[in-house]
């Protein structure tokens, strides 16, 4: 593996503190500090947000500095400036003020930074005047996700407001989703010319998908770094038993909006009282969705200690309605050797062959593809076995830690190369 020939001080600056709950997101920048890491660089996470980070073994295992986010005041200030201006984005104006950039351009002088990596396009300004490469990790084009969530939520005014919701009175809910609905529409047209201007301005960006990678290249003409999850290959993987699985908490709305299409679009084609049917929801599961979605047919165990156990069924089905960056838990059940049947957006941006994709278009087709892969084990077992092969090579920790290998070779071809 090739880098640069001497160990490089790299300043992480992200939203979230990595020791949390181990989000999709919260995963994409532990890949990046392990792989840094295992690089032999050393790495320090300035943590953007209104509380410190708790200690846990991610903070003690890298040095964490806590950058207190803009309060209230400034951040109505920058919001009104974007909306007036034309200027900005209101996911820059909830993180980053002159107070914000003060102290993150002073803190990479402080460490003698070698390279600085931004966390998405909110932390994108966090920076100024700093002679080290700066790496924009975008995560994903959120003018892409919002866009697709504005025209979700027209009929389903639930996905713009999510669980919040649940907290405002009933007379308010359709006007509050009404005004998230224009501010969606502006915030998805300023982040597509954000997202344009950040990868002519920064030394490098990054996007977890594969796909939106390729095609922010082609709209740029510049290079777009691929730089996905890694997951966690076991050992060995897993001896199936009858069932299906699905992985995710259902305190996520995407989640639950697939969980919803399942029971009404997909369960209602397949034999609940046939164990190779039955769905076991491995995920925290939230008292207030519990009663909607304990149906037979669908078995909600909440949160898993055991993840090797917990997916030890046939097939692992991702029935997602919503598409855009990388689906972790397509990874995880492939990680572990099952096959994955999904509608499209479970495969959207990981460049998986073809015949690892098991994919459905609808409800009915899903159902059908599911009867016809558990009626077949060793085609199950088989199709699960290259998928962890795949896996193995192109999302792991391994793989990770080649792709910035290949990033800092091209940053920085003045430290030299080592082998």
């Amino acid at each position: 593996m090739s880098g640069p020939g001497r160990p490089l001080r790299v300043l992480l600056v992200t939203t979230r503190d990595i020791g949390q709950r181990a989000t999709g997101r919260i995963v994409v920048l532990r890949t990046h500090a392990d792989a840094l890491a295992a690089l032999g660089h050393e790495v320090t996470v300035a943590v953007v947000a209104p509380r410190p980070p708790g200690d846990n073994a991610w903070t003690r295992r890298f040095r964490t500095v806590h950058v207190r986010s803009p309060r209230l005041p400034s951040v109505a200030v920058s919001a009104l400036r974007a909306l007036a201006s034309g200027s900005g984005s209101l996911n820059e104006a909830l993180f980053v003020d002159r107070a914000v950039r003060r102290r993150v351009t002073r803190l990479a002088g402080e460490l003698g930074a070698d390279l600085v990596v931004l966390d998405s396009l909110r932390l994108s300004g966090s920076v100024a005047g700093v002679a080290a490469p700066v790496v924009v990790d975008l995560d994903d084009l959120l003018s892409f996700r919002y866009a697709r969530l504005r025209t979700t939520a027209r009929s389903d005014p639930g996905a713009v407001l999510g669980f919040a919701a649940a907290r405002l009175p009933g007379a308010l809910r359709a006007p509050a989703a009404r005004a998230a609905l224009l501010l969606l529409g502006w915030e998805a047209r300023r982040l597509a010319v954000r997202e344009l201007a950040v990868t002519a301005s920064a030394d490098a960006v990054s996007l977890v998908s594969r796909t939106e990678a390729a095609l922010l290249a082609e709209r740029t003409g510049r290079d777009v770094a691929w730089l996905p999850p890694a997951v966690h290959v076991p050992d060995q993987p897993v001896e199936p038993r009858d069932g299906l699985v699905f992985l995710g908490g259902l305190d996520y709305l995407p989640n639950l909006q697939a969980l919803r299409f399942y029971r009404d679009d997909v369960l209602p084609q397949l034999d609940p009282a046939d164990p190779r049917h039955v769905l076991h929801v491995v995920g925290h599961c939230p008292d207030e969705v519990r009663a909607e979605l304990d149906v037979p047919g669908i078995e909600l165990h909440g949160y898993a200690e055991d993840l090797h156990a917990a997916l030890s069924r046939r097939l692992l089905v991702a029935p997602l309605v919503a598409g855009g960056g990388v689906k972790l838990k397509v990874l995880d059940g492939m990680a572990h050797g099952l096959p994955v049947a999904g509608t499209p957006g479970a495969f959207e941006g990981l460049g998986l062959p073809g015949d690892l994709s098991l994919e459905a278009a609808d409800g009915a087709r899903l159902a059908g593809l599911v009867r016809q892969v558990v009626a077949d084990p060793a085609r199950c077992r088989e199709v699960g076995l290259r998928a962890r092969s795949h896996v193995r090579d192109e999302f792991s920790g391994e793989a990770a830690a080649r792709r910035w290998a290949v990033l800092l070779d091209d940053l920085l071809p003045a430290a030299g190369v080592r082998s």
